[in-house]
């Protein structure tokens, strides 16, 4: 069964750490993109600093059409969110996209 899209972040407060799990997730809507910056802005806003995030990324898909999008979302959440990021999985493309985008 698929896992819920809230049950795929794991805050580690007292590290400042975020993991998110996206193995397995198919992107085929925006609303799921919304869905998951609304989650990070949930968990991290509360907390009042930036955090390092680990990111699983095996067997993630995304439509074609919706990587700008996304890619989008992820430049939003590491300018308010994240002090340094960590993507690791099976699909290099959309990992090296969000690398090459910060630097």
């Amino acid at each position: 069964l698929a896992t819920p899209l809230a049950q795929r972040f794991e805050l580690d407060a007292a590290g400042l750490r975020l993991f998110i799990n996206f193995e397995g997730l198919v992107i085929h809507d925006a609303a799921v993109i919304d869905a998951i910056e609304a989650q990070v802005d949930t968990l991290l806003t509360p907390l009042g600093q930036r955090v390092a995030v680990v990111v699983n990324y095996d067997n993630f898909q995304i439509l074609p059409a919706l990587v700008d999008a996304y890619t989008h979302m992820v430049e939003r959440m590491t300018d308010r969110f994240y002090s340094g990021a960590t993507r690791y999985g099976t699909g290099g493309f959309l990992k090296a996209r969000l690398e090459a985008e910060r630097g």
